[in-house]
């Protein structure tokens, strides 16, 4: 009948000791009573400590709600910034295009046809090669950008300010680049070299890596278009080794060979065959256009300069028939 259970408890044991040496009865009694006072003072602390908990429970809850709501939103403006700048590039690009041909066209008509032919077709092939230079680095820096973020959500602070840093060294030469139609193999694997090191800290213990060149090449003066082998290396990481239950394998080697220079790119990933029936099925979504829009350039460099250089695919397997990898080899034969 009494709310104050504290003072019941205080005023038990005074009673308990007071008859403890006149009345065992009655101080047996008193004792009983301050006992079960002391026992609710603790069910209420328990009850207490309870509504604390999950009154603290709820906030976390909240809270977590309010930072999920807030990264969805941000990621949402990243995609949505993306996808415009990506029309307005595309636009730019095709508008440019188009003028380029109806100029074509009207002079064709004023001047001498065939001489003019040549010329003006040398110019479209050259600003279609810089089209897809232009589209070939942004998604290349989207993909890094990426992975920094990934960093970012991961908590991983100290590796996201080390892979910022030699992404900021990558962005600095491909800037450099970025006018050039033609630079040095040494630059372009270098370029190759600072993707494997950011990718190999992207992945963490995934994958390992070699850059092997023949000391007897001089790289500064065999020229390529740029970014023309880092797309290999890409695929043969995101869609060869990272599906991998087991860890892999890149390897980058430049080989003078019978007069012509040979890059391979050679990984133990999954295979072609294997990594698109993955790619149907998994839920990480990777594109690879750089190795189309890489084909392509290759193509186009070859009607530009007069080169004969060829692109292999070598499908790697075992004695069993089972795909050990991938194996790509760019030969650049005669004059780079």
């Amino acid at each position: 009948q009494y709310n104050d259970q504290e003072n019941l408890f205080n005023a038990g044991m005074l009673l308990a000791d007071f008859y403890k040496e006149k009345d065992d009865h009655e101080a047996f009694k008193f004792l009983k009573i301050a006992n079960q006072a002391r026992d609710s003072m603790l069910t209420t602390d328990k009850l207490r400590q309870a509504q604390i908990l999950l009154f603290n429970e709820q906030i976390r809850e909240k809270e977590k709600a309010a930072a999920d709501a807030k990264e969805r939103a941000k990621n949402r403006r990243i995609i949505i910034i993306t996808s415009v700048l990506a029309f307005i590039i595309s636009f730019l690009i095709w508008n440019r295009i188009r003028q380029l041909r109806l100029r074509y066209k009207a002079i064709l008509e004023q001047k001498e046809a065939e001489k003019l032919k040549a010329k003006y077709e040398k110019q479209l092939l050259e600003l279609e090669a810089e089209a897809l230079r232009a589209q070939m680095n942004p998604h290349f820096i989207f993909n890094c950008m990426n992975s920094i973020k990934s960093l970012i959500q991961e908590r991983e602070i100290d590796k996201g300010v080390t892979y910022l840093t030699t992404f900021s060294k990558l962005i600095r030469t491909l800037f450099n680049n970025a006018d050039k139609k033609q630079i040095t193999l040494y630059d372009e694997i270098e370029t190759c070299r600072l993707y494997l090191q950011l990718e190999a800290m992207r992945f963490d213990a995934k994958f390992s890596y070699l850059v092997n060149v023949d000391p007897n090449l001089d790289l500064k003066s065999i020229y390529v278009p740029a970014l023309i082998i880092q797309p290999f290396i890409e695929n043969a990481i995101w869609h060869g080794i990272v599906p991998k239950e087991t860890n892999g394998y890149v390897n980058l080697s430049v080989l003078q060979k019978n007069g012509a220079v040979e890059i391979i790119v050679d990984d133990n990933g999954l295979g072609r065959e294997a990594s698109n029936q993955n790619k149907a099925t998994s839920r990480v979504v990777h594109q690879s256009k750089g190795v189309n829009l890489t084909k392509s350039r290759l193509k186009l460099d070859n009607l530009l300069q007069q080169r004969q250089a060829r692109l292999d695919i070598i499908d790697k397997k075992d004695e069993n028939g089972t795909a050990t990898g991938t194996k790509i080899i760019i030969t650049l034969n005669g004059e780079t």
